[in-house]
């Protein structure tokens, strides 16, 4: 995520978009439906990667 921010300046991954082999967005949805169980640590990560969650 955050090599993908850096080149592109956001994080709003489009659906197709492949990063290291893998769909980016696949993982973005997963962190938004585990959000309710993120640990601060966690969330704290996300926020310096500049993951945008609802």
């Amino acid at each position: 995520m955050r090599q993908y921010t850096a080149r592109f300046g956001h994080s709003r991954v489009p659906l197709q978009h492949v990063e290291g082999g893998h769909q980016l967005v696949v993982w973005v949805s997963n962190v938004k439906v585990l959000d309710a169980k993120l640990t601060d640590g966690q969330r704290a990560a996300l926020a310096k990667a500049e993951l945008e969650l609802p």
